[in-house]
């Protein structure tokens, strides 16, 4: 049996207590409650396109093979590669942000990578920066 989630496998999962969150970039996985948000806002996706996802962000900037997907992702005797391209599709649509590219890449005749960018962080001063002073001029 894989020890990644098979849409069967969650739905025997539900009952089986807190699992918490699981958090790469700025999308997030509530595994208790199966939601997936991107910034703080919900994404709703069908139950197969969670589980590739969920697969992908166990496993962040690693590339994982189209048959790796296919054999994790679903039952035996699951679909072919079109159905796989298809989910990728809708679920890279989902996650795109308003600006910049998704976090979902293709990894051309190999797999798919979830890499979100990292993160912004603010301008910090330079080290020996002088702020200058405000001197009152002498009477």
């Amino acid at each position: 049996m894989s020890a990644h989630p098979t849409p069967a496998a969650l739905e025997l999962q539900a009952d089986a207590g807190p699992r918490g969150t699981l958090t790469v970039g700025d999308v997030e996985i509530d595994l208790d409650a199966m939601l997936v948000r991107r910034a703080g806002e919900i994404v709703p996706m069908p139950l197969q396109e969670y589980v590739l996802l969920h697969l992908l962000m166990e496993h962040p900037g690693r590339v994982l093979s189209r048959r790796y997907l296919l054999d994790h992702a679903w039952q035996p005797g699951h679909p072919d590669a079109k159905s796989l391209n298809v989910h990728i599709y809708r679920l890279r649509t989902r996650l795109r942000p308003a600006t910049g590219p998704s976090p979902l890449r293709t990894v051309r005749n190999v797999g798919y990578v979830f890499d979100p960018p990292a993160p912004v962080a603010p301008p910090t001063p330079h080290a020996g920066t002088v702020t200058p002073l405000h001197v009152p001029a002498s009477p």
